[in-house]
């Protein structure tokens, strides 16, 4: 633990640690999947990127495809002939030709509107993948626990009842040392599961973006 606490401080010594620290018991998961889903797909800054590149990439592809129709001008012509005792008024209409280059433009714009899409649909579907395994993992880590603090809550109990039994003689020493030693080793797998609860849940609000609360920046 003093290994990690040094290691933590010579990463981040920003950060004010406490001179001791206090397991706490885990907590039970409340919220279903689509609670943590949508909170970690809507606080995503992955994915709000890729979205917003997406976006513009689209806009740029409608933008080129709008340019690709040609716009038509209509005009007055006026004019004096004959000296000025003739004077001309004419209509006339200017339709510019598109090419090739404006076809190639906007070919190129969707192709890349096509991928960011692909991108932005291929980001969504790996962090819901995510956000599932990590819910499971919080969930099944904390009924572990469970299961692994009932256990060896029986277990150091019935070692208690030994070992009082051994001191009135109604039990060998054999019995005494296999009944502590088994206690030992479920308290060991009971802190292990307390261990992996406890991160499994630290790990499902770090990325729904609840394990610290940022205070807001001040007016200016």
């Amino acid at each position: 633990a003093q290994l990690a606490k040094t290691e933590l401080m010579r990463q981040f010594p920003a950060v004010q640690l406490p001179d001791s620290f206090t397991i706490t018991a885990p907590q039970a998961i409340e919220q279903n999947l689509s609670y943590w889903k949508s909170r970690m797909l809507d606080d995503n800054h992955e994915l709000g990127m890729a979205q917003a590149q997406n976006h513009l990439q689209q806009l740029l592809a409608q933008r080129s495809r709008a340019d690709q129709v040609p716009d038509p001008t209509v005009g007055i012509r006026h004019a004096n002939e004959m000296g000025g005792n003739e004077k001309v008024t004419g209509v006339y209409i200017s339709v510019p030709l598109s090419f090739g280059q404006r076809g190639a433009m906007a070919e190129n714009l969707a192709q890349q509107a096509a991928m960011t899409a692909d991108q932005a649909a291929f980001v969504q579907r790996r962090l819901e993948n995510d956000s599932y395994a990590t819910h499971l993992q919080a969930v099944k880590t904390y009924e572990t626990w469970q299961q692994a603090h009932a256990a060896a809550t029986a277990i150091r109990s019935n070692a208690e009842l030994v070992a009082k039994a051994y001191r009135l003689g109604e039990s060998s020493l054999s019995d005494s040392l296999t009944a502590q030693r088994f206690a030992l080793e479920s308290s060991l797998s009971e802190s292990i599961a307390q261990r992996d609860a406890n991160e499994a849940r630290y790990r499902l609000l770090l990325d729904a973006h609840q394990l610290w609360v940022f205070d807001e920046a001040p007016a200016k």
